[in-house]
C-alpha cells in the first residue's frame, strides 16, 4: 500500500517476513520475480567495508562486528565514499551477509539474511535507534540463532 507518511510503501512484519523468504529463496514465486530478486543481490560496487548491490549491502560471511559497524556508520551514509565498480557484478550468494538499515519519521529497522545459513531477520522499532544499535542487535540475534541451530523460524 502506498503511503505519503512512510515515503512510499507501508509494510508489516508479515510482509517483511515474506520479503525475507523470497530473498532466501524459500518462497514459491514466479521465475521472473526470482530472477529480478537475484539481480538485486549482485554486488555492483566495492567500498572499504562492503559491496553495494541494488538494495543490499553485501558483507563477507562470517563478518566481524567492527566491519559491520563501520559499514553502517553515519559517515557511510552522509559522506562521499570511494567506490570501485565491479565488472562483472558479483552475483555469488555464498558466504555473504546481506543487510539494510532504514528509518523514517522516528521509526527504525534492519533486515539481514545469510543464504548459506538459511537465516534472516527483520528488526522493526517504533523508535529510530541509531544504526550501530540496530546492527549490534541483529548480529547478536544471528549469533544466538546459529548457536541454537534453529533456522527459518518466524
Amino acid at each position: 500500500m502506498l503511503d505519503d507518511e512512510a515515503y512510499g510503501l507501508k509494510s508489516d512484519l508479515r510482509d517483511m517476513l515474506r520479503f525475507l523468504r523470497i530473498n532466501l529463496g524459500d518462497a514459491d514465486v514466479a521465475p521472473d520475480l526470482r530472477a529480478a530478486v537475484a539481480q538485486t543481490h549482485a554486488g555492483q560496487t566495492g567500498t572499504r567495508h562492503f559491496q553495494q548491490a541494488m538494495i543490499w549491502e553485501r558483507y563477507p560471511w562470517p563478518v566481524s562486528r567492527d566491519q559491520l559497524l563501520a559499514g553502517n556508520a553515519a559517515e557511510m551514509v552522509m559522506e562521499s565514499q570511494p567506490a570501485t565498480p565491479l565488472d562483472p557484478p558479483d552475483a555469488s550468494d555464498h558466504a555473504v551477509l546481506f543487510g539494510k538499515t532504514g528509518s523514517t519519521n522516528g521509526f527504525g529497522g534492519y533486515v539481514a539474511f545469510i543464504p548459506d545459513e538459511d537465516l534472516g531477520l527483520v528488526i522493526l522499532a517504533n523508535r529510530n535507534f541509531p544504526n550501530p544499535a540496530r546492527v549490534d542487535a541483529g548480529l547478536a540475534l544471528i549469533g544466538a540463532v546459529l548457536e541454537t541451530g534453529q533456522r527459518n523460524q518466524p
